[in-house]
């Protein structure tokens, strides 16, 4: 449930309120489900980088400090709070504008305002909806989508995520055979990771990671702490660190941090407002680069993860996000069609690619100029990097390309696509396809 509009009127409804806000404990009552309603229903719009209205809801005292026409929320009186009066059915104008909150949350939110508002910042960081739980069921069998790939280090392995499996083909060998077999998450595989010597591969579906030791026989790890759909994942190089991207679409993206080999998360950040679609580290590891639907391009420092900037510039989702050979520049490609090129010490944007044919669902810079693109109506293009206009075309691919993986010359393209096939350019031209059991 989306609420661009929500509260952000707020200060018009129930304007007569005028009972004192008394402050109650902060610990009167358990804040879990108050938490779950406001992260699905607000956060996406009153955050620090929307502020619609003019009202934050990341805190305890900026909710209670409401916006410039004064407080929504009355302590120990739901009743008469602007926030409880906007979700009633006959509210004009009423909160969430397209959709109407059940009775059983409306009474949830009043409870826990009755009750002091008590806060759980570890509950609005999460992104699971408990009032809407989900349930996993057998994936369709026509349903085989390449959704991830994951060229090796050495760039002697390329991992496939192919429906709830991930293959691993040799590249040394002209057939590319398959030489491996793994059981992935339970989900259809929607990220893959090997970290900097190519002894570790991990693997993202729905609420699950699989960490393999390539070297041994031993029985994955898999990773604790994760909700909603892993929608990316990243090494820090020259480190165990795995950063995995969870969340839900509209309700908000974390990044979880683990130090491997333990299971248990070592930090969680509520990184963006809707979901990341793309994490990139720096070669140095000093840097990582995250990319979400919210349309926003966020800078952090490793390891301290402390934000290093918010680049904006695309009119979509950011999908897809690659640095350059010295790590000086970032290109970010969107659903808007268009790949953006950023200064990563001033932030400043220094070209604009586009617009593409197509939403760039993937893009890969390998050493030179050429950016290659990838998107979804199977199209493939090479951009030069201080070029407005996209480059030539390749020869495409049947269907979606969803993912891509690059050689560091160029010469190699690997491009997962949706109709279950990996496609090989050797040269700028179609090879071949590579095919499954």
């Amino acid at each position: 449930m989306s609420c661009c509009k929500f509260l952000c009127a707020l200060a018009i409804v129930a304007s007569s309120a005028t009972a004192s806000a008394v402050e109650l404990p902060a610990t009167a009552s358990s804040a879990a489900p108050a938490m779950a309603i406001l992260k699905n229903n607000c956060l996406s719009c009153h955050n620090p980088e929307k502020k619609k209205g003019k009202l934050l809801l990341t805190s305890r005292d900026l909710a209670l400090k409401g916006n410039e026409d004064g407080p929504v929320i009355i302590l120990g009186n739901g009743a008469q709070s602007k926030l409880i009066a906007a979700l009633s059915a006959d509210a004009d104008p009423h909160m969430p504008p397209k959709k109407q909150l059940d009775a059983a949350e409306i009474a949830a939110l009043r409870d826990w305002i009755d009750g002091g508002a008590p806060w759980d910042d570890a509950a609005l960081a999460s992104s699971a909806p408990t009032t809407r739980p989900v349930e996993l069921h057998a994936m369709p069998s026509s349903y085989r989508p390449v959704l991830a790939i994951a060229l090796s280090p050495d760039e002697k392995q390329l991992a496939i995520g192919r429906r709830d499996r991930v293959y691993l083909r040799d590249l040394k060998q002209p057939a590319r055979p398959i030489v491996r077999e793994l059981e992935g998450p339970a989900d259809a595989v929607r990220a893959l990771a090997w970290n900097a010597d190519g002894s570790r591969l991990a693997a993202g579906g729905y609420r699950r990671v699989r960490v393999w030791q390539m070297q041994s026989n031993e029985e994955p790890i898999d990773l604790d702490g994760l909700e909603g759909r892993i929608t990316a994942l990243c090494f820090v190089p020259q480190s165990d660190m795995l950063l995995a991207a969870d969340g839900i679409p509209g309700g908000g993206g974390r990044i979880v941090v683990y130090q491997l080999p333990d299971p248990q998360p070592r930090n969680i950040i509520a990184a963006h407002a809707d979901s990341i679609f793309a994490l990139k580290c720096t070669r140095d590891g000093k840097h990582l680069a995250s990319g979400g639907a919210d349309k926003l391009v966020k800078l952090w420092d490793l390891p301290t993860f402390k934000p290093a900037g918010a680049l904006e510039g695309h009119t979509s989702h950011v999908l897809s996000l690659a640095f350059n050979s010295d790590d000086s520049l970032l290109a970010s490609g969107g659903a808007d069609k268009d790949i953006k090129i950023w200064d990563i010490k001033t932030h400043e944007q220094k070209q604009s690619i586009g617009p593409h044919p197509f939403r760039v669902d993937a893009i890969a810079w390998p050493n030179g100029r050429s950016i290659v693109a990838a998107g979804d109506d199977g199209g493939l293009r090479r951009d030069n990097d201080n070029a407005n206009a996209p480059g030539a075309a390749l020869p495409g691919a049947d269907d979606v390309l969803y993912c891509l993986a690059v050689t560091a010359d160029g010469a190699n393209v690997f491009g997962g696509c949706h109709d279950g096939a990996v496609y090989v350019w050797v040269g700028g031209k179609i090879q071949t396809r590579l095919l499954f059991p």
